[in-house]
């Protein structure tokens, strides 16, 4: 199965350490999660509100790598 990017609508930011901030979706953060809780690292996940994005017609997607069918 090929790696793409996931695409959804962005709602979710977070930060890993020593990294910049990154916006994904709620079912990549979902997954995110899951990953600092089994390493033991606790990663703040800060909901992404209108007010954030300047042009709501061009609203920041998930850029998360996921795994998808090939069809």
């Amino acid at each position: 199965m090929p790696e793409v990017e996931c695409g959804n609508l962005a709602n979710i930011r977070y930060t890993w350490p020593g990294k910049n901030e990154a916006v994904v979706c709620i079912d990549c953060a979902r997954k995110i999660q899951n990953v600092a809780l089994a390493i033991g690292l606790p990663l703040q996940m800060i909901p992404v509100g209108g007010h954030e994005v300047k042009d709501p017609l061009n609203w920041p997607t998930c850029h998360s790598k996921v795994q998808r069918d090939e069809e």
